[in-house]
């Protein structure tokens, strides 16, 4: 039962994008500014906390378990071109 709850977990990760990261840091550093400019100073900073936080896991993962997105096969034939050009 632990296995498959691990697998489906590790195949919701692999469906997410990694724009999903991105938008949610900088959701989390808008609300906090938000928060910050209602007043709420406390809530703000504890919000403020979020971002790096969300980055780190985002790329904890992806470091991890690379996805299956085109970016990585762009990168790569990026890199072959490269090293095509300095030698």
């Amino acid at each position: 039962m632990e296995l498959e709850k691990g697998k489906t977990y590790q195949s919701s990760m692999e469906e997410m994008p990694s724009n999903f990261y991105f938008l949610g840091t900088l959701g989390a550093i808008a609300l906090s500014a938000m928060f910050f400019l209602m007043g709420r100073k406390s809530l703000a900073f504890f919000i403020g906390l979020w971002p790096p936080t969300i980055l780190a896991m985002g790329l904890f993962y992806k470091i991890l378990r690379p996805s299956h997105e085109p970016v990585g096969e762009q990168l790569s034939r990026a890199a072959e071109q490269v090293t095509k050009t300095t030698r």
